[in-house]
């Protein structure tokens, strides 16, 4: 499943722009493998060829928008959010997905709308410049839209109504926060992050934490730990239909990112296994999600995002109990210390390759601020929903999430300015002999036990 899983990522990713080269490797690799392990691993080949296909069909698509007027109902993909003075947002038309960057009062007025929303506007379209058209390549944007008119609001979907109610009550239950303090804490619970100020995230980034505010499967288990007391008295059959739709609404609520919908499939096949009784592990799940994935749409790896969030996955199913169980240390200080540094090693490549930057106190940032994250995590949905249907109860049961929210600050921000200033292939190589050392430790106790 592992081979399958690369061979379909990197025809997805790389077959698009030299597809005869990724074919004869994939044939020469389903070759090596039926003489070796028998026929099914002709598999690996037929898989390559399917993403190989998926991904020049999708490369196909993004380029047939060209120029000329646009005049209709749009429907928003993303919140809208204010970048350099500007409210950016993808919007769809006709099945076909658009870039705008608004200014002025016709900023303001996008700005009040949520992804979901229909809107009567008015514009031309034009093409991205390529930098443009491979960043916004994974959501399937095929140009820019200039507006020149927003005009009156459409019904939104039922589905996307409610979600938007659904935060809207989330937004009114955190408002007794700070705002600094409000804006992250919805982007700890829902991933919302667009109104954290600049030195904020820039202080994640530097000091390792930006993870927290992006949904991902921690979030998930988070969530199903909050609604464990009503999902542990179903019938098994019920609680795996009660579990996959809490989980599908999940995604829903926090917009599909890829990230998201990794952890959010990964763990409905989870939650599947546990409920037929049958074995897989972490990494056989991981690799059946991105195959499916991938082969659904193949776009998704060319997404940051999405590499980062499958790495750090990787790197956890491959040596986090190995490095908890060298880490010297009570349990609830080694497992959550050793899946901290088997992410980052996970992510090391894609953070070197691709920003040019790994935190050297990372790890460190990550133990002292994982728990409270956490704590948000899961207590700040509950909360904030019964401080949004009883406004004045608010204060009340968001005074945890406050203390919490701004530990987790704090150490953002301390860790960040005592990152020192050094290249990632010096502080790549720190984390990777950090964890070959614990790997080692933890061999030598096995082997005295």
């Amino acid at each position: 499943m592992v081979v399958v899983a690369t061979a379909c990522a990197v025809g997805a990713a790389w077959g698009v722009r030299s597809p005869v080269q990724v074919m004869i490797a994939a044939a020469f690799v389903g070759a090596i493998g039926t003489l070796r392990a028998g026929p099914r691993w002709m598999v690996v080949p037929a898989i390559a060829v399917v993403a190989i296909w998926g991904g020049q069909h999708s490369d196909a698509g993004l380029k047939v928008a060209g120029r000329g007027p646009l005049a209709g109902v749009v429907e928003l993909i993303s919140d809208p959010e204010r970048k350099y003075g500007a409210v950016s947002a993808v919007v769809r038309s006709d099945g076909r997905r658009y870039q705008v960057d608004v200014y002025g009062a016709l900023g303001r007025r996008l700005e009040s709308m949520l992804a979901g929303d229909r809107v009567q506007m008015t514009g031309r379209i034009a093409p991205l410049n390529p930098r443009q058209a491979a960043r916004l390549a994974s959501r399937h944007v095929v140009a820019r839209l200039n507006i020149e008119q927003i005009g009156d609001m459409a019904d939104p979907r039922p589905v996307a109504r409610a979600a938007n109610r659904v935060r809207e009550l989330l937004q009114r239950g955190s408002s007794p926060l700070p705002p600094i303090e409000r804006a992250l804490f919805l982007g700890l619970v829902i991933g919302d992050d667009r109104a954290e100020p600049p030195d904020l995230v820039t202080d994640f980034r530097r000091s390792g934490l930006s993870h927290l505010t992006a949904v991902s499967g921690q979030n998930i288990g988070f969530l199903l730990v909050a609604f464990a007391p009503l999902l542990t008295g179903l019938r098994p059959r019920s609680r795996w239909v009660a579990t996959s739709g809490l989980i599908a609404w999940f995604a829903l609520l926090t917009r599909f990112e890829p990230s998201v919908l990794r952890a959010g499939v990964m763990a409905i096949l989870a939650a599947t296994v546990f409920w037929r009784g049958w074995t897989a592990t972490p990494l056989r799940l991981l690799a059946m999600t991105v195959t499916g994935l991938t082969l659904i749409d193949p776009l998704i790896s060319r997404s940051i995002g999405w590499w980062l969030s499958v790495g750090a996955t990787t790197g956890i199913a491959l040596v986090a109990r190995p490095l908890a169980r060298g880490i010297p240390g009570p349990r609830w200080f080694a497992e959550p210390a050793g899946a901290s540094l088997a992410a980052q090693l996970g992510v090391m490549p894609v953070s070197v390759l691709v920003f040019h930057r790994l935190p050297l106190f990372g790890l460190g940032a990550n133990l002292l601020a994982g728990a409270p994250a956490g704590f948000v995590m899961v207590w700040g949905i509950p909360a904030a929903l019964v401080g949004g249907a009883v406004p004045w109860l608010a204060p009340l049961v968001q005074f945890p999430s406050l203390v919490a929210t701004r530990w987790v600050m704090v150490v953002a921000r301390v860790m960040a300015a005592a990152e020192p200033e050094v290249s990632a292939w010096v502080s790549g190589p720190v984390h990777l002999l950090a964890a070959i050392l614990i790997v080692n430790r933890s061999r030598r106790r096995s082997e005295r036990g």
